[in-house]
């Protein structure tokens, strides 16, 4: 979940040296999964990680062609997890999550 004014303190560090890659021209890539319901643009506006969602890439790393994605909901039986994703991901419900503290809504999350 992001918030306009709100970053984990515990997070803030790790942030802070993915910048530091970043602006040394290391290209950071982050694939969203299962705890990514709401990820906004902060990685790709502020940090500028590379973010990729729903789709595999495919790209060759030391010369072998290699699929990279997170696997989140690949497996068709995970019905239930689907229902619930689809009401994580509704944008009335990321707004009503939004209307909490960042404190309790993390904790929640």
């Amino acid at each position: 979940m992001e918030y306009k004014f709100f970053i984990p303190k515990k997070h803030f560090g790790l942030l802070c040296e993915l910048k530091g890659l970043v602006d040394k021209g290391v290209a950071v890539h982050y694939f969203s999964g299962n705890h990514d319901f709401n990820l906004g643009t902060f990685f790709q506006e502020q940090i500028g990680i590379i973010c990729h969602s729903k789709q595999p890439i495919i790209m060759n790393l030391q010369e072998k062609r290699v699929c990279l994605l997170h696997g989140d909901a690949w497996i068709p039986s995970d019905g239930l997890y689907r229902i619930v994703k689809t009401v994580l991901v509704n944008p009335l419900a990321n707004w009503a999550f939004k209307l909490l503290h960042p404190d309790l809504g993390m904790k929640l999350a």
